[in-house]
């Protein structure tokens, strides 16, 4: 880890418990996001689940945006921002925008994230903790880590203050954060969220290990930690 230290940041939405389910072999965020779109089909309202197959489509197409991870980040930052300062306009805009194609802007791209980030965390309430930063501090190695199962209503408010924590401000160095996110045995939507986290954080050049479906198992003679460190080298 090098001679500073590192902090491991636990956001609020991580207080969730790890469960092991049978590993599928050839298993990724994205494939596994596309299986738990049909299984889950009529269990989220009638207009929440096309909203998060659109935010994975908007998230996919900035990941393969031809911009510089410093011109994502200032657009993702910007769009955000704005997102959260007017709430309704976001919400009409995402239930307006149309599919993102290829070679839309980097701004309009960011946007339709933001505005599909901000439109469903708004369905449900979400407690801050004010006592955790809003930027990542300077200096040191941060660990975002996370084990998820069935968290759909948290997702959106989960990934925005993720957004907001390794987004560094407008001319500050990129923030040290590596994220690791373990998901099984979801009911919902969770694994088309993590598709989403996995490539917003590579379109934001942040070093990743999104584990989806229980891919990894530990074995009944595996050490604790030996176990960790193979989820976090995912």
């Amino acid at each position: 880890m090098g001679d500073r230290g590192m902090a491991l940041m636990l956001l609020p939405l991580i207080l969730l418990q790890m469960v092991s389910s049978t590993a599928q072999a050839g298993s990724s965020p994205i494939t596994h996001a596309r299986k738990t779109l049909q299984s889950s089909a009529g269990k989220s309202t009638a207009n929440e689940q096309p909203t998060v197959q659109r935010l994975l489509e908007c998230s996919k197409q900035l990941a393969s945006s031809k911009g510089s991870p410093g011109d994502v980040r200032t657009a993702v930052r910007t769009a955000l921002d704005a997102a959260m300062k007017d709430v309704s306009k976001a919400k009409t805009d995402a239930i307006q925008s149309s599919s993102p194609v290829s070679g839309d802007s980097l701004d309009k791209t960011s946007a339709c994230v933001a505005n599909h980030l901000v439109s469903l965390g708004h369905h449900y309430p979400c407690n801050h903790d004010p006592d955790l930063p809003s930027v990542a501090p300077a200096g040191i190695k941060l660990l975002v880590a996370g084990a998820l199962k069935s968290n759909e209503p948290l997702m959106a408010h989960y990934i925005t203050q993720l957004l907001r924590l390794v987004l560094a401000p407008a001319g500050a160095p990129a923030p040290d954060v590596f994220v690791s996110l373990y998901e099984s045995a979801s009911g919902d939507a969770t694994p088309m969220y993590m598709a989403v986290i996995d490539q917003l954080m590579a379109a934001l050049n942040i070093p990743a290990a999104i584990v989806p479906d229980g891919k990894l198992r530990k074995d009944k003679a595996e050490y604790r930690i030996t176990f960790l460190a193979k989820v976090r080298n995912y």
